[in-house]
C-alpha cells in the first residue's frame, strides 16, 4: 500500500486541505510540522477515520464537522464533512472517500446532527479498468487490516510504552497482530467454548466415580487460575517496583553529592549480578556432574574388593583360559558361582551357568577377568577426576561467595554515605536520605515479590502435575452410559485440536519474536552511539544491554534509547511484512504487504544528540514514512537530517480565532522548495 493524496473538507480546524505524499525511493518522507494545537494529531486522526471510521481525539472526539462552516451555514441546512484518500496497492489505483453530512439546528448550533453518511472506493487497474467496490470497508481490511493500524498509524507515547519495562504485552500484541496469530488465538478461544459444552454434558451423563473426578479437576483448575492470577499481579508488582527504583536512582545521578557514589553502586551492582549468574552456572555444573558421576565414590570399595578377587583368581587358577564343561560341571555340583552367588537348580543363575557348557565360547575368563580389571582400573581414575573437578568447583563458589560478600558490605556502605548527604534536590525537594530510604524500602519489597512469584510458579508446576494425574484417571474410569462415553470422546478430541493450536500459536510467535530480534540488533547497533546492544527477549520484553567485560549486561535506558530501540522493534515489523509479502512460500496466516508509516510527535522530548539519531532511523523503517512535528522538533538536528531526503514538506498556519464569530482554522502550505535552516 502505498498513499498518494489526502484531501481534507470541513474536517475538524480544516476547512480545506490536500497533502501529496512522497513516494518512495531515496526521498520517502513526508514532513508536515506546525506549532502544538495546529492540527497534526488531527491529520492522523483524518487518516484512520477514511480507513476505518476511527477517531482518537482527547475533546470533541464525536464532532467532526468544523465549526467555522457551521457558522457560515443557515439554520436546516447541511455541511458536509469528507476525507478522500487516494493510494496504490498490487498496482490498482484507489480513492476512498469517507462522508458525514451535519444539519444545522438552530442558529447557535456549530455542531449540528448527523443526516447521513457514506463510503465509496472506486479503482483503476493498469489495463485501464475501472469500477466500483461494493463492499468498500471489507476491502480496505483486506488491504491493510484494522489491527495492523496501531503498527503503522501512531504517535510518541506508543513509541515510549513499546520500551517500558512491562511493555511484553504491547510486544506480544504487536507480533500476533503483524502475523495475523489473533485468528489462532480466536480459534482457541471457541475450542475452549467447545470444550466446557462437551465436558457438561460428560458431567450430566457420568457415573459417580467420574463425576468425583472431574469435581476434582475443577477444583485443581480453579486453583491453578488464582495461582496464575496472583503470579501475573506479583510479576507486575515486579516491574513496578524496578521501575521505581530505577527512578529513586536516576534522582541521585541527578544530584552532584550523589552522582558518583550511585555510579559506583551501579558498577558495583553490575559486577554482582555477574556474578550470581556464574554462581549459578558453577551451581548447575555441580549437579551435572554428581548426576553422571557421583556414584563413584560409593561404587569404588566394592568395585576394588572384586578387582582384587578376580586378580587373586587367575593367579590361582581358579579361572582357566578356557572354559571347559568340566569346570562348569564342578561350580554345579558345589553350589557356588565364582561370585560367590547360590546356584540352585531351576533359578536364573543356574541357567546362566549352565549355558556356558558350549563348544562356542570363544573368550576364556583369563581374558575376560584381565578385560575387567582393566576397566575397574579406569574407573578408579574417573573417580580422582570426579574429587579433583568438584573441589575445583566448589573452590570458585567459594571465591564468588567471597566476594560477593564484600560487594554487599561496599553496597551497605555506599547506602549509609548516601544517606548521610545533607541536601535537597531543588526540582524535587526530597534529599538523598528520603530517596535512599525510599530505595531500601522498595528493595525489600521487591525481594518479597520476587520469593512470591516463585512460591506462585512451584505451585503451579505441583497444580499441573496433579492435573495431568486426574486427566488421565478421568480416561480411564469405566463409563457405561453411551451418552457419557460420546461425551468424553468429543471432548478429548476438542482438546487434542486446541492443543494443537495453542502449540502452533506459541511456535509462531517465538519464530517472529527470534526474526524480529534479529533485525532490532543489527538496525540497533548501526544506530546507537554507545555500543549498547537491544534485543527482544524471550518474554517479549525490549531491553538495551551494554557490553561488560565481554559479556552484555542490561541498562537503565534513557528516554533517546528507548525511542531508538521502539522505532527498530516497529521498522522490524514492517520488514518482516514486507519479507513475507515478497516470499514466494505459502503463509499460513498472514501474506504481508508494503505498507507506510505515520508518526505523531517522534522525538518527544529527546535532547538535540537523539534527535539526530532517531532522525536517522526513521527513513529506514519503511518504504514511505510520514512524520508530523512541531516546529521546535523539526528545526535544528531534525531539519538538518531530514530535509534533503523529505520528498514533501508541509507547514500547518493555525489562526485560533479572536472572536465570537470567528472559530480556529488551519491552513495547509507546501513547503517542498523551501530549505529549512
Amino acid at each position: 500500500m502505498r498513499l498518494h493524496r489526502l484531501h481534507l473538507t470541513n474536517f475538524r480546524q480544516f476547512r480545506t486541505g490536500t497533502i501529496t505524499f512522497a513516494q518512495g525511493g531515496e526521498q520517502n518522507v513526508t514532513v508536515v510540522h506546525g506549532q502544538n494545537g495546529s492540527g497534526k494529531t488531527t491529520l492522523k486522526n483524518a487518516l484512520t477515520w477514511v480507513l476505518y471510521d476511527e477517531v482518537d481525539f482527547t475533546l470533541r472526539p464525536d464532532k467532526l464537522a468544523s465549526q467555522g462552516s457551521f457558522a457560515e451555514t443557515e439554520t436546516g441546512d447541511t455541511v458536509r464533512v469528507e476525507a478522500v484518500l487516494e493510494f496504490e496497492d498490487e498496482d490498482i489505483d484507489y480513492e476512498l472517500t469517507r462522508w458525514v453530512d451535519y444539519q444545522k439546528q438552530s442558529a447557535s448550533d456549530y455542531e449540528g446532527e448527523i443526516i447521513d453518511n457514506g463510503l465509496s472506493l472506486t479503482f483503476s487497474e493498469p489495463d485501464g479498468t475501472r469500477g466500483t467496490r461494493n463492499n468498500p470497508q471489507d476491502a480496505i481490511e483486506q488491504i491493510l487490516p484494522t489491527r495492523l493500524s496501531s503498527l503503522f498509524f501512531f504517535d510518541g507515547e506508543y513509541i515510549t510504552r513499546l520500551s517500558e519495562t512491562r511493555s511484553q504485552d504491547e510486544i506480544r500484541a504487536a507480533i500476533q497482530n503483524i502475523m495475523g496469530l489473533k485468528i489462532i488465538e480466536r480459534s482457541i478461544t471457541h475450542l475452549e467454548a467447545v470444550e466446557e459444552r462437551f465436558e457438561d454434558e460428560l458431567q450430566e451423563a457420568a457415573s459417580t466415580e467420574l463425576k468425583s473426578l472431574m469435581d476434582q479437576r475443577t477444583t485443581l483448575r480453579e486453583e491453578k487460575a488464582d495461582r496464575e492470577q496472583a503470579l501475573g499481579a506479583a510479576q507486575d508488582t515486579k516491574a513496578r517496583l524496578n521501575e521505581e527504583i530505577d527512578e529513586i536512582k536516576h534522582k541521585l545521578e541527578q544530584i552532584d553529592d550523589s552522582s558518583e557514589l550511585e555510579e559506583e553502586r551501579t558498577e558495583l551492582e553490575s559486577e554482582l549480578e555477574r556474578i550470581n549468574a556464574e554462581v549459578d552456572a558453577i551451581n548447575d555444573d555441580i549437579e551435572d556432574t554428581i548426576s553422571t558421576q557421583g556414584h563413584l565414590p560409593f561404587a569404588m570399595p566394592a568395585v576394588e574388593e572384586t578387582a582384587k578377587d578376580l586378580d587373586r583368581l587367575r593367579e590361582e587358577g581358579v579361572l582357566p583360559s578356557e572354559v571347559s564343561n568340566q569346570f562348569i560341571d564342578r561350580l554345579l555340583t558345589d553350589g557356588t558361582c565364582l561370585c560367590g552367588r547360590p546356584l540352585e537348580p531351576d533359578t536364573e543363575p543356574y541357567a546362566k551357568v549352565t549355558a556356558y557348557q558350549s563348544e562356542d565360547v570363544t573368550e576364556g575368563f583369563d581374558q575376560a577377568a584381565i578385560r575387567i580389571i582393566s576397566h575397574l582400573t579406569q574407573l578408579d581414575s574417573e573417580r580422582t577426576d570426579y574429587f579433583e573437578r568438584i573441589s575445583e568447583l566448589l573452590e570458585r563458589r567459594s571465591k564468588l561467595r567471597d566476594r560477593e560478600q564484600e560487594i554487599a558490605e561496599q553496597l551497605s556502605e555506599i547506602s549509609a554515605q548516601v544517606e548521610k548527604i545533607d541536601v535537597v534536590d531543588p526540582q524535587t525537594g526530597e534529599t538523598p536520605a528520603e530517596l535512599e530510604s525510599a530505595r531500601d524500602s522498595k528493595a525489600d519489597q521487591l525481594s518479597e515479590t520476587e520469593s512470591d512469584i516463585v512460591r506462585h510458579e512451584i505451585k503451579i508446576e505441583e497444580l499441573d502435575e496433579e492435573l495431568a494425574e486426574v486427566n488421565t484417571d478421568i480416561d480411564e474410569a469405566r463409563q457405561d452410559k453411551k451418552e457419557a462415553e460420546l461425551a468424553r470422546k468429543r471432548m478429548r478430541a476438542t482438546e487434542s485440536v486446541r492443543r494443537q493450536l495453542e502449540a502452533s500459536f506459541d511456535d509462531l510467535q517465538k519464530r517472529v519474536r527470534n526474526w524480529s530480534n534479529k533485525l532490532v540488533e543489527q538496525t540497533f547497533e548501526e544506530i546507537a552511539t554507545k555500543g549498547y546492544q537491544a534485543e527482544i527477549t524471550d518474554a517479549f520484553e525490549l531491553h538495551i544491554k551494554d557490553q561488560v567485560e565481554n559479556e552484555y549486561l542490561e541498562v537503565e535506558k534513557s528516554r533517546g534509547e528507548r525511542q531508538i530501540a521502539s522505532l527498530t522493534f516497529i521498522g522490524s515489523l514492517v520488514q518482516i511484512a514486507r519479507e513475507r509479502y515478497e516470499s514466494s512460500d505459502d503463509t499460513e496466516y498472514f501474506s504481508g504487504g508494503i505498507y507506510p508509516i505515520m508518526m505523531d510527535s517522534p522525538f518527544g522530548a529527546l535532547d538535540d544528540d537523539h534527535r539526530r539519531q532517531v532522525s536517522r532511523v526513521i527513513p529506514e523503517m519503511a518504504e514511505q514514512v510520514i512524520i508530523l512535528v512541531t516546529d521546535s522538533q523539526w528545526r535544528g538536528p531534525v531539519a538538518s537530517e531530514l530535509s534533503a531526503i523529505a520528498g514533501q514538506q508541509y507547514r500547518l498556519e493555525y489562526d485560533a480565532g479572536d472572536s465570537a464569530e470567528t472559530f480556529p482554522q488551519t491552513t495547509i502550505e507546501n513547503e517542498t522548495a523551501v530549505t529549512e535552516p
